[in-house]
């Protein structure tokens, strides 16, 4: 008698998670579905940001090796004209903007250009953290 009343309560058991999976509510498959549906959503999600984040990487990458062979600043916001968009790309198009329109607070002599002051680089470096943190949450 017991064993008949084991082998009864052993077969209302799901072994397996397909039977689990059968013998729920209609509520529970609702639910299992929703949540099937939301978790293909997040890895979509993270997938499409991955490629995004070796897109630009591959850009910064490319930007940066002809950046390190400009010789003066001319050249380096030539480069960032050609350039596919990328992080240091927005950077350095800020920085241009800047410089191109502050007027250097030491004017130019005999000796030397004419060049930014000291509150001026300061104010050009808080411009360059700015931006680089709206790339960076742009990215």
């Amino acid at each position: 008698m017991i064993a008949e009343i084991l082998m009864q309560v052993g077969a209302a058991i799901p072994t397996s998670p397909t039977e689990l999976i059968l013998s729920s509510t209609g509520a529970t498959k609702v639910v299992l579905v929703v949540l099937a549906i939301l978790s293909v959503m997040s890895w979509t999600i993270m997938a499409a940001k991955a490629r995004e984040f070796k897109r630009a990487e591959r850009a910064s990458r490319i930007f940066m090796e002809e950046f390190e062979r400009a010789h003066s600043l001319d050249e380096a916001a030539e480069i960032a004209l050609r350039s596919p968009a990328s992080p240091p790309k927005s950077v350095m198009a800020r920085a241009t903007r800047f410089i191109t329109e502050t007027t250097p607070a030491l004017s130019s002599t005999s000796e030397r250009k004419a060049r930014l002051s000291a509150s001026q680089v300061e104010a050009l470096r808080l411009v360059l953290d700015s931006e680089s943190g709206a790339v960076r949450d742009q990215v």
